[in-house]
């Protein structure tokens, strides 16, 4: 077995630092709409108790994504076969998120929007290197 790539290192250092911050971020978004402060600042409209059912979702969602990108953050460090599918698919959705933020952003436009061009171009970066034979190798991927 070929030792790991430095590159896949730094990845899974910045993957695992990238799960630990959207975790702790999703996690007191919860607890802060769970506290009551949405309705104190909102106590007056109808709209508290849909914000608040909002940053739930989201902040669940968060606290989701922060474990799974904690995972292949582990998985990408320790040579785990399936971290390899797991952070390839991760940077597929990236890459079409960061398109349709760009398409959308150049159809209402908005410039400011094109701050997506920069994720994609990363995710292209991150899939093309995925796909490097001496990372398959590594990662005993076909």
């Amino acid at each position: 077995m070929a030792g790991r790539p430095i590159l896949i290192t730094i990845i899974a250092l910045i993957t695992l630092i990238e799960g630990a911050v959207v975790l702790v971020s999703g996690s007191l978004l919860t607890a802060s709409s769970s506290n009551g402060f949405v309705n104190d600042v909102l106590d007056t409209l109808d709209l508290a108790t849909i914000l608040k059912d909002i940053s739930d979702i989201v902040g669940a969602s968060m606290v989701v994504i922060g474990i799974v990108l904690l995972v292949a953050g582990l998985g990408l460090l320790m040579g785990w076969k399936f971290s390899w599918y797991l952070a390839t698919v991760l940077y597929f959705v990236t890459l079409i998120a960061g398109m349709f933020y760009v398409a959308v952003a150049l159809v209402d436009g908005e410039y400011v929007g094109l701050s997506g061009i920069l994720p994609t171009l990363i995710a292209i970066l991150l899939i093309y290197y995925m796909f490097r034979p001496k990372v398959k190798e590594f990662y005993k991927v076909g």
